[in-house]
C-alpha cells in the first residue's frame, strides 16, 4: 500500500521532495515557484460584475418585457418602448447594487493566511512573503504565528496548534515530529503535520512545506465551496412558473386577436399593434421592480441585525427555511475558553462572565458571594497565574489571549478575583521552572517572596497521587484516601460534562537547600483545588433555538469537536431534549456518517438527530445538501 506523507520518516519526506534541512537554494526555489505557482487561495474566475448584471435579467417576466420593448421599437412605438425599458432598468439597478454591496464583503477564508514567514533558503533564515513559499521549503514557526502552508514537522518543541478552523476544537492540539503508523487516520488524528490556516498557540517547530496554494487542505475546502451548485430559491421557482403562464397567456391572446382582426378585415399594421398592446397588458410589468424594492428593504433590515444576505433572493428564502445547520465553535460558542467552576476547600464555586473580559461574579449554590471571603481562593489564583506562560492583552477595544487558551482562561479567572495590574506578581521573584510536558502532565515554577514556594499545576489524575496534604481553610491536613477518592469523583463528574479540569498545588521550600529546589519541588505537595473550564455558549443561544422551534425550524449543530463536548454543549443550550433517553439517536459522528446512505441520514435527522461531531469539511457540505 502506498505510504502517505504522514507515514514517512523525516529523511524519506526530504528525499521525496528533493530537499534538505538547510532549505532550498534561491535558484531552485524560483524554478519551483514557476512550476507550482504562488502560494495563495485562488478565487474562481466568474466575471463577477457581468454575472451580477446578467442575473438581474434572468427572469421570465423580464424576458417578456424585453421582447415587448424590442417589438415596440420595431414598430416605432418609442414612448411605450422607453417606459417599459425604464421599468426593467429600475429593477436591474436596485438588484445589482444591493447584491454588489453584499458581495464586497471579503471571503473570510482569505483572511486565514499569513503574510510573512521565516523560511530557510541556502542555510539562511529569511523573512519571506508567504506567496513565494514552494514545496520543499523549510519553515520556522513559533507561538503566535499563522501556518502559511501544509507541511511535515521535522523538529518541534512543546508545540501546540489551534486547529479549530478544521476540527472545531477550542483547545490547542499537541503536534510533534513523529511517524504515524496508521494507514488511513482521520484528519483530526494527523498530528505530525501542520496545515495552512492553523495558528501556533505554544512552542515552536521547523517543518517542510508539502503543499501550497490550492494544493493545501484549506485550498481543497475553498475549491469545494466554489463548486457548490446554486439552486433556485422558492421565489425564483414561483416567478418562473408565473412567467411561463403569463407568456403562454399573452401569446394566446395575441394570436386570438390577430385571427379576429384578420376575420374583421382590419389593416395588418393596426391589427398587430392592437394584439401586441393586449399581449403586453397581460404582463405585470411593475411586479419585477416591486419585488426587487421589497427584497432590498428586507436586505437592509437584515444588515441592521448583523445578517448579511449575499443574494437578493436569499432574503425571501429565509422565510422558507425549515432546517438551520450551524457550526459550534465561534457560532454557538464564543471560541473563548472560560473557567466556569472552581473546587476549593472541598466545595464547588461557580463563575460567570463574558469571554476574556476580566469581569464576573462568584456563586455558591447559585447565591452570589464575595470571593475575597473564601479561604484559599487567592492562593489558588496565585498558583494558576504564576505557573503560567500566557498573557491577557487589551487591543482595539477587545481582550485577547496571547499563548495557550487554557492558561489564558486561568489568568482571566484570576483577574475576576482581583483586577489590579500584576497583583499576583507583587513581591514575587521567579527562581526556576520545569515546563509542562505531555509525559509529566504538569508544570511547576519556583518563586521567592517572604517564603520560597514551588507552585504546580497539572492534570488532576496525576496531581492527586503526588499530593500528601490538602489545604482546607487555614489548616493543612493529610490528603487521605477517602479525600482523594472524593476529589477524583468530582473530577470525573466535571470531565463527563466536557469540562477541561486542571489541579493546583504547592510545596513550601523554606527548609530546602537551593540546589534541591527542582528535585524537591514536586514532592510532599499540598493540594489546593481545581479549576474547570469550557468554551461556553453565547448569551441567549438557548432562547434563539427555542424561538426557531416555535417558528417551525429545526436547528442542527455540526462540529469537528469530540462527541462528549458536542453533546454537553447541545444539552446546555437545550438543543438536545433532556427527556430523550437514547442519546445515540441525537448525536452522529463522522465515521457513522460515512457508512450512512443519504436516505438513512435523512431518516435519522427526521427522527431527532441534531448533533454531528468529528465532522470533516466535505462531510459538512453533504449534510447541508
Amino acid at each position: 500500500m502506498l505510504k502517505q506523507i504522514y507515514n514517512l520518516s523525516p529523511n524519506e519526506v526530504l528525499k521525496k521532495f528533493n530537499a534538505n534541512q538547510n532549505g532550498l537554494s534561491v535558484e531552485e526555489a524560483e524554478r519551483r515557484l514557476k512550476k507550482f505557482g504562488k502560494n495563495k487561495i485562488e478565487k474562481k474566475k466568474n466575471w463577477k460584475w457581468l454575472k451580477l448584471i446578467g442575473a438581474q435579467f434572468n427572469d421570465a417576466l423580464v424576458w417578456i418585457l424585453l421582447a415587448a420593448t424590442i417589438l415596440a421599437l420595431i414598430f416605432g412605438e418609442y414612448r411605450d418602448a422607453t417606459i417599459i425599458f425604464i421599468i426593467i432598468l429600475i429593477n436591474a439597478t436596485v438588484g445589482f447594487f444591493q447584491e454588489f454591496k453584499a458581495d464586497r464583503v471579503l471571503e473570510s477564508i482569505t483572511k486565514l493566511t499569513a503574510s510573512h514567514a521565516l523560511v530557510f533558503r541556502s542555510g539562511e533564515k529569511r523573512q519571506l512573503d508567504t506567496k513565494l513559499i514552494v514545496p520543499g521549503d523549510i519553515i520556522f514557526i513559533s507561538a503566535g504565528d499563522s501556518v502559511p502552508v501544509d507541511g511535515y514537522i521535522l523538529e518541534s518543541y512543546s508545540l501546540k496548534i489551534n486547529s479549530f478552523i478544521f476540527t472545531g476544537e477550542s483547545l490547542p492540539k499537541k503536534k510533534e515530529a513523529k511517524i504515524l503508523e496508521e494507514a488511513a487516520p482521520s484528519f483530526t488524528d494527523i498530528n505530525n503535520m501542520v496545515f495552512m490556516g492553523e495558528t501556533v498557540a505554544l512552542g515552536e517547530a521547523r517543518f517542510m512545506a508539502t503543499g501550497t496554494g490550492m494544493n493545501t487542505e484549506l485550498g481543497r475546502i475553498a475549491h469545494l465551496t466554489q463548486e457548490v451548485r446554486e439552486d433556485l430559491t422558492p421565489l425564483q421557482k414561483q416567478m418562473r412558473t408565473l412567467g411561463r403562464d403569463v407568456a403562454i397567456l399573452s401569446i394566446f391572446i395575441g394570436v386570438i386577436v390577430l385571427i379576429a382582426g384578420q376575420y374583421f378585415k382590419m389593416p395588418l399594421y393596426q391589427n398587430f399593434l392592437f394584439a401586441l398592446a393586449l399581449a403586453v397588458s397581460v404582463v405585470p410589468e411593475g411586479l419585477p421592480a416591486a419585488i426587487s424594492v421589497a427584497l432590498s428593504f428586507g436586505m437592509k433590515k437584515l444588515i441592521k441585525d448583523n445578517v448579511l444576505a449575499k443574494k437578493l433572493n436569499a432574503v425571501e428564502t429565509l422565510g422558507s427555511v425549515s432546517i438551520i445547520c450551524t457550526d459550534k465553535t465561534g457560532t454557538i460558542t464564543r471560541n473563548e475558553l472560560t473557567v466556569t467552576r472552581i473546587v476549593v476547600n472541598g466545595e464547588i464555586l461557580e463563575l460567570d462572565g463574558v469571554g476574556y473580559e476580566p469581569a464576573g461574579n462568584f456563586y455558591r449554590n447559585k447565591e452570589k458571594i464575595n470571593p475575597r471571603e473564601v479561604a484559599n481562593l487567592e492562593l489558588l489564583f496565585r498558583i494558576g497565574t504564576l505557573c503560567n506562560d500566557a498573557n491577557l492583552i487589551y487591543e482595539n477595544g477587545n481582550y485577547k489571549i496571547v499563548g495557550d487558551p487554557t492558561e489564558g482562561a486561568i489568568i482571566v479567572a484570576g483577574k475576576k478575583f482581583n483586577n489590579t495590574n500584576k497583583y499576583y506578581e507583587i513581591g514575587e521573584q521567579k527562581i526556576n521552572e520545569i515546563p509542562f510536558s505531555s509525559e509529566r502532565m504538569r508544570m511547576s515554577v519556583i518563586y521567592k517572596n517572604k517564603n520560597i514556594n514551588s507552585f504546580i499545576k497539572g492534570s488532576p489524575d496525576i496531581m492527586i497521587d503526588l499530593c500528601d496534604f490538602i489545604k482546607i481553610g487555614n489548616n493543612i491536613l493529610p490528603f487521605t484516601k477517602e479525600e482523594k477518592d472524593k476529589t477524583k469523583t468530582l473530577y470525573n463528574q466535571m470531565s463527563a460534562e466536557a469540562l477541561r479540569v486542571l489541579a493546583f498545588a504547592y510545596r513550601d521550600l523554606e527548609n530546602i537547600v537551593e540546589s534541591d529546589y527542582l528535585s524537591e519541588g514536586e514532592k510532599k505537595m499540598v493540594w489546593v483545588g481545581m479549576m474547570a473550564m469550557i468554551d461556553p455558549p453565547r448569551v441567549n443561544v438557548d432562547k434563539a433555538i427555542l424561538e426557531c422551534r416555535n417558528l417551525g425550524m429545526r436547528v442542527v449543530m455540526i462540529t469537528g469537536d469530540y462527541e462528549i463536548t458536542a453533546r454537553a454543549i447541545a444539552k446546555n443550550i437545550k438543543l438536545i431534549d433532556e427527556q430523550k433517553t437514547q442519546e445515540t439517536e441525537t448525536v452522529i459522528n463522522g465515521k457513522t456518517l460515512d457508512i450512512l446512505k443519504d436516505k438513512e441520514l435523512y431518516q435519522k435527522i427526521k427522527n431527532g438527530a441534531c448533533v454531528f461531531a468529528r465532522i470533516a469539511p466535505e462531510q459538512k457540505l453533504r449534510i447541508a445538501a
